[in-house]
């Protein structure tokens, strides 16, 4: 049976630093934190999974989101969830499936209903009707993008408030530069407009607002700290983006190939033709000539003692001869 699925709601990015903080929150040393009694009755004996371990965490990580969202004192919740805050928590479950690509196909209204009942002292009936489903894939990708954008940004804006020491060198990363993300991001919605192009739209006005926070910042930092391209300019600029990705794809499979060739070519060369059967008979015989060689050696001692010996029995019975004679 098909999921229920739905586009994505991108409320949340109206507050989307609080929530990316409220994830990292969460996030400890321990990729599998240790899972409560009710996460492992889940994964064991709704779902019935082999290998529970990530569905744990999974489940773990979600409700110590939830409690963190709803301002949970260990009691109850403090603070009512809003639909911000459930499109937010729908996308991270979302990802987080999509993430470990388990098998088995949970749906994730089913799997936000389990969790419903059986941490009933937390999560209160009724709350997330028709806020918990599985996102449509194209949905999916572009409320992901413009998350990993986000996360791009804080990053970017937590190196530029830094107050800078003489003596200190800030250098921006290329993996958090968010200008060929952002022209990838942005080439769907040339003559198209919709909820998450107009997201998009807000997303590059918070990032302009960086460049007021540039001053001071060594030379090569600002190389790297692009300005991102008009509408007018992405789709020709993400066509060159594309051809110097597959253009390195088109150098490394053909080496890949050819020496994979070469190896094939020559196992064939020694195997079945003329040449390779002349080569393996001149290796055999040599290989022959070395193990006879070999065999001699421990021989040669013993033939020369065998000669030692006649010769010292030859010089013993002359001087006997000799000295019977003279007597």
């Amino acid at each position: 049976m098909a999921c229920p699925e739905d586009p994505g709601n991108y409320d949340f990015f109206n507050n989307i630093e609080n929530y990316i903080k409220k994830e990292k929150e969460i996030q400890t040393a321990d990729q599998l934190p240790q899972p409560s009694e009710n996460c492992k009755s889940i994964s064991q004996y709704v779902y019935k999974l082999k290998n529970p371990e990530r569905v744990n965490g999974i489940c773990e990580n979600f409700t110590k989101l939830y409690k963190s969202l709803a301002n949970f004192n260990g009691e109850r919740i403090t603070k009512n969830i809003n639909d911000s805050d459930w499109g937010f928590l729908n996308y991270w479950l979302n990802y987080k499936f999509k993430e470990i690509k388990i098998n088995e196909n949970i749906c994730i209204k089913n799997f936000y209903d389990n969790i419903e009942t059986y941490f009933n002292d937390i999560f209160q009936d009724g709350l997330a009707m028709g806020k918990m489903y599985d996102i449509k894939n194209d949905d999916f990708n572009n409320i992901k993008a413009l998350y990993f954008l986000y996360n791009k940004y804080i990053t970017l804006h937590n190196i530029l408030s830094k107050p800078l020491k003489e003596e200190e060198k800030v250098e921006l990363d290329t993996r958090n530069d968010c200008y060929v993300d952002y022209i990838k991001a942005r080439a769907s919605c040339i003559r198209n407009e919709n909820m998450y192009c107009e997201k998009l739209k807000d997303f590059k006005s918070k990032y302009e607002a960086l460049f007021s926070l540039q001053e001071g910042k060594n030379q090569e930092f600002n190389n790297n700290f692009k300005k991102l391209p008009d509408d007018s300019d992405v789709l020709e600029l993400l066509n060159t983006i594309l051809f110097e990705e597959n253009f390195h794809s088109i150098i490394t499979i053909p080496i890949i190939l050819s020496i994979f060739g070469m190896i094939l070519l020559l196992f064939i060369f020694y195997k079945f033709t003329p040449f390779g059967q002349m080569f393996r008979s001149k290796k055999g015989n040599l290989t022959k000539k070395h193990i006879q060689n070999c065999n001699e050696i421990p021989k040669r001692p013993l033939i020369d003692c065998e000669n030692k010996r006649t010769t010292l029995h030859q010089n013993t019975y002359n001087i006997e001869y000799h000295a019977a004679r003279n007597l």
